[in-house]
């Protein structure tokens, strides 16, 4: 029974992964799928790039990544130099998609469905009861999925678009084990997503996958204190070009994030 390791998912808005989490979220992934990887998420969730789209979104930008950025994330207005959280505003449909719901939307936007594809899957996921729980009706749902698919195919800025949604389900996780069920529902969606080696009828693969992390990537100095190791500059411009495979995306990605926060580390 694949159902005995799914943990609880659905935390609003609290940042529980940390940027040593990144590992293992590329190389379950086949090579031609990286681009769908979690790391990019991980990559963009906090950056000046995100709080630029979600301000050009409240501008009204006719950019779907900005709208998409606008959707999905909620700026403080008390201190607006806090960092971008998921939004909380329960009239969004953005607000009730747990990591199966994410993935069943975000796959239902990269393969173009129809309106009344979209309605039909939706509704098999019991997205009905969920409007009436939460007072969200089904057409902000499926107004949701329209909003992704717009970013996502927005060439040639289709891949800030993915991004900004992968930084909302990097930010929503509660736990890794979340990332895996968003790419598992994603999956249905993406015939050969995942890596030939990814074994997720496997309870023990699964659970050794949402524990491993990244060690601290950091030197110490003698007479106390500590630096961190700055990504080499072939590893940022293969990143730049896409061009970096799954072991070297993770670690860059964790650097890139982590680099100053070298000790202690602390849940972000």
């Amino acid at each position: 029974m694949l159902n005995r390791f799914r943990p609880r998912c659905n935390a609003p808005h609290i940042r529980h992964l940390h940027a040593r989490d990144a590992k293992g979220t590329a190389s379950l992934l086949a090579h031609s799928s990286l681009h769908l990887s979690p790391a990019y998420g991980l990559i963009l969730y906090g950056s000046p790039a995100l709080s630029a789209l979600h301000k050009a979104g409240e501008q009204h930008s006719g950019q779907p990544a900005a709208r998409l950025a606008h959707e999905l994330f909620h700026r403080n207005t008390v201190d607006p130099s806090e960092p971008l959280r998921p939004t909380r505003n329960k009239s969004l449909a953005a607000a009730h998609l747990d990591p199966r719901l994410q993935g069943q939307c975000l796959g239902l936007a990269l393969r173009q469905a129809t309106a009344s594809e979209v309605r039909s899957s939706l509704e098999s996921l019991g997205i009905a009861s969920l409007a009436r729980a939460t007072k969200c009706s089904i057409a902000r749902f499926e107004r949701l999925v329209e909003v992704i698919a717009g970013a996502v195919h927005d060439a040639p800025a289709n891949s800030i678009g993915l991004g900004v949604f992968l930084a909302f389900v990097w930010g929503r996780a509660q736990t890794k084990a979340c990332l895996l069920t968003f790419l598992e529902a994603l999956s249905q969606h993406h015939p050969g997503l995942l890596a030939s080696d990814t074994l997720l009828h496997c309870d023990a693969w699964r659970r050794q996958w949402s524990e491993e992390t990244f060690a601290p990537d950091i030197h110490y100095l003698l007479g106390g204190g500590s630096v961190s190791v700055t990504p080499p500059q072939n590893e940022l411009e293969a990143l730049l070009f896409a061009k970096l495979d799954a072991p070297a995306l993770e670690r860059l990605a964790y650097t890139i994030v982590a680099r100053h926060a070298c000790a202690p580390e602390v849940k972000q």
